[in-house]
């Protein structure tokens, strides 16, 4: 498929191509909060802190 033919698909069907952006948008979102270091959850504020400082002593961080 080369990209004219993209182009004119989506023109043709421009519904069903936002639907699917959307969902593959929403899939990729899923994946990458399924993937992601569990270190930074909202609830572990503390813990998220004590790794900020101990980064600050290294000279990373804000």
């Amino acid at each position: 498929m080369n990209k004219q033919s993209i182009v004119e698909w989506i023109k043709k069907n421009e519904r069903q191509a936002k639907v699917f952006i959307i969902g593959f948008y929403g899939f990729v979102m899923l994946l990458l909060y399924a993937c992601h270091p569990p270190d930074f959850t909202p609830v572990d504020n503390e813990r998220v802190l004590a790794y900020t400082k101990a980064n600050q002593k290294k000279g990373l961080g804000a």
